[in-house]
């Protein structure tokens, strides 16, 4: 489907939410829910493996050719929204990835990294995609860039030349612009990568971008999109998961915090427009992470 990398990752952050909650006050750990975490997570790493361009692009969805009698077929005159044969023989795998895709995948690798993950070997295999899926998207000028075509997906961007610039984008402005930021603010929390945190001041400071996340919810008063509300408050999750997981005392805690403090009027706006759908997920990100 076209969103399994989000599912698979919301799925995921379930079974790893579960497992931390089991390992709390001296517990072992539920076996069952770790088996399922990692199941989820070597879902989401097959989604970039497929594509021959791990670590640095993950597929929509994926399909193998002998076992799926459903798959679709390859067609070499798409332009848009294609899928592709994989350098992985007998495998095909469906391109155009989306930020709604991104927003489940790092919301799920920190909680993995943290949580699950409990040997160093483990750390830096999440971290190698976690990373590698960033970093691909910061070394390219903040685009999303598709190895089938060499050109940015449909939704891959968050450059400030689209962003603030192009008028057909105002509806990303805001969405796109708590993205990175929030990405950027969990990647730095966990590695101390000062590249993260020199690009989120160059936005910042230099294109607006917490000023831009102010009205992320909604930008017509006739507008209502459920799809953009989920990606929203996964980029939340990110945002503010990157400053809990750090214990008191952390030498980046205090930093981490300048970094999410600005987007505390963007979240609690977003709250009053969306508290009415009573979503208990919501609910769980804006009373249980971000702690409001």
């Amino acid at each position: 489907n076209d969103n399994d990398g989000l599912w698979t990752s919301m799925s995921t952050m379930a079974h790893a939410y579960r497992y931390a909650v089991s390992k709390k006050d001296g517990g072992k750990g539920d076996p069952e829910a770790k088996q399922l975490a990692w199941e989820g997570f070597a879902a989401l790493e097959k989604l970039s493996k497929i594509t021959g361009a791990y670590p640095a692009f993950t597929a929509r969805s994926l399909c193998q050719l002998d076992v799926d009698p459903a798959c679709p077929e390859v067609d070499p005159t798409c332009v848009d929204d294609c899928w592709y044969n994989s350098p992985t023989e007998g495998w095909i795998y469906k391109g155009d990835t989306s930020s709604d895709e991104l927003c489940g995948h790092f919301a799920i690798y920190g909680l993995m990294h943290d949580t699950v993950a409990e040997t160093q070997e483990e750390k830096e295999r999440v971290l190698k995609l976690h990373e590698g899926l960033l970093m691909g998207i910061v070394d390219n000028d903040l685009y999303f860039i598709q190895p089938a075509t060499n050109k940015r997906t449909l939704w891959g961007f968050w450059n400030p030349k689209e962003l603030n610039y192009e008028p057909e984008h105002y509806s990303e402005r805001g969405t796109n612009s708590l993205e990175i930021l929030a990405w950027l603010t969990q990647a730095y929390s966990i590695t101390g990568n000062k590249k993260y945190k020199e690009t989120y001041e160059s936005l910042v400071k230099n294109h607006k971008y917490v000023e831009n996340t102010y009205n992320v919810k909604i930008d017509s008063n006739v507008d209502e999109n459920h799809s953009d509300t989920e990606l929203i408050m996964l980029a939340y999750h990110s945002l503010f998961y990157a400053y809990q997981r750090l214990e008191d005392g952390h030498p980046r805690k205090e930093e981490v915090w300048q970094m999410v403090a600005p987007v505390l009027p963007s979240l609690h706006k977003t709250w009053i427009l969306l508290s009415g759908e009573l979503s208990p997920l919501w609910l769980g990100i804006y009373a249980g992470t971000a702690q409001q």
